[in-house]
């Protein structure tokens, strides 16, 4: 017995038994030719098969007909409930569907063979083309199909984050590892120029400008892919990005987790089921990676694009909505592809935006800040290179000038290490550490976890000034972040120790030409490398992998150096500063004046001169705010005389005498509280 669904008993008894029946071929052609006779026809046909079901045929139908108008959900969950056995409800075409599990992709209705004896369903992409032309009902379930599963994409563009595209149906050819665009009539393209454009303004990173992140897609039309291939699908919304480094701790921060958060956001707001039920797929070629734990905090469904590959090679995956880019809005820093690494130009982000990163990391590894009263130091420790020599007298010092701080507190200074702690560990000790001491690293990029008013000091290795690398810098400086930052660079050649015979990614110059290698060494104690670009400057390399004796404390004329003891007093006292200076809460970092209220003016004019008086009310918002000073900026232009503009500024209302002859004057007045600038409102004077 056979198992066969509705598609497939309407084009049996369409195609085989009236198209076998050489009496009633006459009837089909006149039958065609009008069309109220033809859905007679096919009408009177669908119950004939009913009714031929119903007697024992070998052929099992329910008595819903099939209704072209109807989506082919809707057809699909009647046929599953009323005519096909119970194992094969699941079946879906050839199309076996997916949904996103943790870790990875967990496959759906195994089998497309029913249990008693059937062969596997209609497939569409097999038949549409073969029985296509037979009936005029056939052709509209082809549409329907095609409606469904060819590609459609909207995308947007922003000046800070670029493109960013939703499509629907976009398939992944897995054997050639890229995406596929399948076209056809009903194919939407919103907001791109044309299809050629995906892979010119497309990134799969939040790293611009690199060809190796660009998104890797081909089109093909919808008639070569329903004859050539077959797919699975994966239900719900997706979102693909390829990591870019994955095995560096700053890059899966900063270039991969930070923007995916913000994208998340972008779009499924505040939805948190949303986010949490995104299938996050990584299309990069890098395996899970020691840092993998960090991805899986993004979703409960994450996943590589080989985990969801199948056994069979022409079987594509088909995303149902799949979101490609990535809001790149949190990228401060830029590494160097064609110009000097250093900060990026973010105007619209701050650094509360980085608090509520950090504070969903923390929900999300069961961390919960606790308030102590042990005024604790962290020493970040490098135990295989770029390693502090004297981490003992490193950590004393530290201790000594903490306590300077701690009225009476008691002290503790510890030594972290990714070698001998995990994630959660580290990241639980800085959210109560006030002063942290690391060389820079990847690894300097958990400071973003650091409390507000807390202390990073980086230190820099011989013959490389802090100019060159900014990256933690700009990330303690963003507003709103509120840590202090403080660089120290050791400036004597003989507390240095370099390695030559380390590997090249390591700073090892061995591989070099002897005079190449012995430029880079006399170099050394020439100027400070201030200008790094991207990726294997063996100079930057040499000196970066360097090895440090911090020069604590001390006689000063021995020394190049400034004494550690020193930059830790310098960094202390500017976060006392800050805690007693900076009260501003999230709001009122954003807030600034509204436009000033009740503003009128008058012009008096004698035969001598032109008395201008103007006054106005303070903006409605500056009476919630607890401003310290508050003044007003007038800027007034006589009419027809451009020489004759005046900004002054004034705490209250104001008299200006101008010259006789002014007839006109524009006015804009704007008041500042606290120096934030308000909106400026603009008055005509006659």
């Amino acid at each position: 017995m056979q198992c066969v669904g509705e598609a497939e008993v309407t084009r049996i008894s369409i195609a085989t038994h009236i198209g076998c029946c050489k009496k009633l071929r006459d009837i089909i052609m006149l039958a065609k030719a009008n069309s109220v006779l033809w859905r007679l026809l096919v009408m009177c046909t669908v119950i004939w098969t009913a009714n031929l079901a119903a007697g024992g045929d070998q052929v099992h139908t329910s008595d819903i007909t099939h209704d072209r108008t109807m989506d082919s959900d809707t057809v699909q969950k009647e046929s599953s409930q009323e005519s096909v056995p119970k194992k094969c409800k699941d079946n879906d075409s050839e199309e076996k569907r997916y949904v996103g599990i943790t870790n990875t992709l967990e496959f759906h209705g195994e089998s497309s063979v029913c249990s008693v004896g059937c062969v596997n369903k209609y497939t569409p992409e097999k038949e549409s083309l073969k029985n296509g032309q037979e009936t005029e009902g056939i052709s509209t379930e082809i549409d329907l199909d095609m409606k469904e599963r060819c590609t459609s994409v909207w995308c947007h563009s922003s000046y800070e984050s670029g493109l960013r595209c939703h499509f629907s149906n976009l398939y992944y050819n897995h054997p050639q590892e890229e995406f596929v665009f399948v076209f056809c009539d009903r194919s939407i393209i919103y907001g791109i120029k044309n299809l050629k454009s995906l892979q010119e303004q497309l990134y799969l990173s939040s790293v611009v400008n690199h060809s190796a992140f660009k998104l890797s897609i081909s089109i093909i039309p919808w008639a070569a892919f329903v004859t050539s291939y077959k797919s699975k699908v994966i239900i719900g919304k997706s979102f693909a990005m390829a990591r870019f480094k994955p095995d560096n701790l700053l890059h899966v921060f900063h270039d991969d987790l930070l923007p995916f958060y913000f994208t998340s956001h972008e779009i499924c707001g505040a939805k948190k089921s949303c986010q949490s039920g995104l299938n996050v797929i990584f299309v990069d070629k890098n395996d899970h990676g020691k840092h993998w734990s960090f991805y899986k905090m993004l979703s409960e469904r994450v996943s590589l694009i080989s985990d969801i590959g199948h056994v069979e090679k022409d079987v594509w995956s088909r995303f149902e909505h799949i979101h490609i880019g990535l809001n790149k809005v949190s990228v401060w820093y830029q590494y160097g592809y064609g110009k000097p690494q250093g900060p990026t130009a973010r105007a619209s982000f701050s650094g509360h935006l980085i608090r509520e990163f950090t504070d969903f990391v923390l929900e999300r590894m069961n961390i919960q800040p606790k308030t102590t009263e042990v005024v604790q130091g962290v020493l970040f420790s490098r135990k295989s290179n770029r390693k502090i020599i004297n981490e003992n007298e490193v950590l004393t010092v530290m201790k000594d000038q903490l306590a300077r701080i701690s009225d009476g507190q008691e002290v503790h200074v510890k030594i972290l290490s990714q070698e001998e702690h995990t994630f959660h560990e580290m990241i639980e000790e800085l959210t109560r550490t006030r002063l942290a001491v690391g060389v820079h690293g990847a690894g300097l990029i958990l400071s973003m976890f650091l409390p507000p008013g807390a202390v990073l000091i980086e230190i820099f290795p011989f013959g490389i000034s802090p100019g060159a690398a900014t990256v933690f810098k700009t990330l303690c400086e963003l507003k709103g972040v509120d840590l202090v930052y403080i660089p120290w660079t050791n400036k004597d050649l003989q507390n240095s120790i370099y390695h030559s015979d380390y590997p090249p990614h390591y700073g090892g110059i061995s591989h070099l030409p002897k005079d190449e290698q012995e430029n880079i060494i006399q170099a050394l104690d020439g100027s400070e490398l201030s200008n790094v670009e991207c990726c294997d400057d063996p100079t930057w390399l040499f000196r970066i992998y360097q090895d440090t004796v911090v020069h604590v404390e001390g006689d000063k004329t021995a020394f190049r150096s400034l004494p550690f003891s020193e930059t830790i007093i310098n960094g202390l006292q500017k976060a006392e500063m800050y805690l007693q200076n900076s009260k501003l809460t999230n709001a009122q970092m954003e807030f600034y004046p509204s436009v000033v209220k009740n503003a009128m003016c008058n012009l008096e004019t004698t035969h001598e001169s032109t008395k201008l008086f103007v006054e106005w009310q303070p903006p409605w918002n500056v009476l919630d705010v607890k401003c310290t000073s508050i003044f007003y900026e007038v800027v007034t232009q006589v009419k027809g005389d451009i020489s004759a503009v005046y900004n002054e500024v004034f705490e209250e209302n104001f008299l200006r005498r101008l010259r006789a002859d002014a007839e006109a004057v524009d006015l804009w007045i704007t008041c500042y509280c606290d120096n934030i600038e308000g909106v400026a409102l603009y008055l005509n004077c006659r």
